[in-house]
Parts: C-alpha cells; structure tokens; sequence
C-alpha cells in the first residue's frame, strides 16, 4: 500500500446535489443515458439467446406491477390482523379447555406426565434410611416437624450417594 494513503482517513464524502438548473438537466440527462444503457444490453442479451434458442435471462414485465408502500403496509397490516385473530382463538380454546377442568393433552402444548406433576417417592425405602433416634436432636424421644424434615432431607441425601 502506498505510504500516502496509509496517514489519510476519509472522514466524508460531499454529496453531489446540483445547485443550477442547468446542473439539475445535466443530472437527469446522465440518469437517462445510463437507463438506456442498460435497456440497450438487456435487449441485446435477450435477442442473443432468442437466437440460440436458450431460456430467457429477463423475463417480461407486462401485466406485473410493482406495490406501492402503501399497498405493501395495507398486506402487512391485514397478514398482522389473521394471525392476531388465530391467536385470540387459539387462547380462547385453552382458556375454555381450564375452565371446564379438562386434562392438557399434547396437542394442547400443555406439560406432559403424571397426573400430581411429580412421581411418588418410595416411601418405604425412604423410612429405612430415615433413622428417628439420629434425628432427634433435643433428645426427648418426639420428632418436630423441623427434626423430621431435617432427618428426610439428609436421608434424601444419602441415598442418592450410595
């Protein structure tokens, strides 16, 4: 790279807006060049393959118009309304489905499993590890609630160790 570019930073660029009117039908006579240009290749190509008989790279435009802003806003604000509307049914649906007490199924995209949420614990094998003697931490041969708790919790524990 040229060491004079490397120090220089482009800090902006002036637009190029003319000010005379002669200026403004320089720009707009350069506009129309470079469209005929453009037409003019595009007429070329299409009759270059019309003669070799291959698929046309430019189809025809005829009976196709372009939307306007205000018809693209007019779709997109009636697209926004019908999904609006399939959402307000759909809720409805779920909404009704709770307050007759139905089950959620799959289809619903309700949560799947057991009736109560959570499997049952198996309480047996949960009192053979519970010992109430080791639990009793003031001695005085009842079990509080708190002592019970504490006693399942660590027996919880050691279960899932050995």
């Amino acid at each position: 790279m040229r060491k004079y570019l490397t120090n220089r930073v482009i800090s902006a660029v002036k637009p190029n807006v003319p000010k005379t009117k002669l200026g403004k039908a320089k720009s707009e006579l350069e506009k129309a060049i470079q469209k005929t240009k453009g037409s003019k290749a595009k007429l070329k190509q299409t009759l270059f393959e019309i003669e070799n008989k291959q698929p046309l790279t430019f189809q025809s435009q005829r009976g196709i118009k372009t939307k306007s802003n205000t018809e693209k806003a007019k779709i997109r604000n009636e697209e926004s309304k019908k999904m609006f509307k399939k959402t307000m049914s759909d809720n409805k649906k779920v909404i009704k489905n709770i307050m007759r007490g139905g089950k959620e199924s799959k289809k619903d995209g309700g949560r799947m499993g057991l009736k109560d949420g959570t499997p049952k614990q198996n309480i047996g094998k949960m009192n053979r590890t519970f010992n109430r003697t080791k639990s009793d931490l003031n001695k005085d041969g009842k079990l509080s609630s708190y002592e019970e708790k504490r006693g399942m919790a660590i027996a919880e524990a050691m279960k899932g160790k050995k």
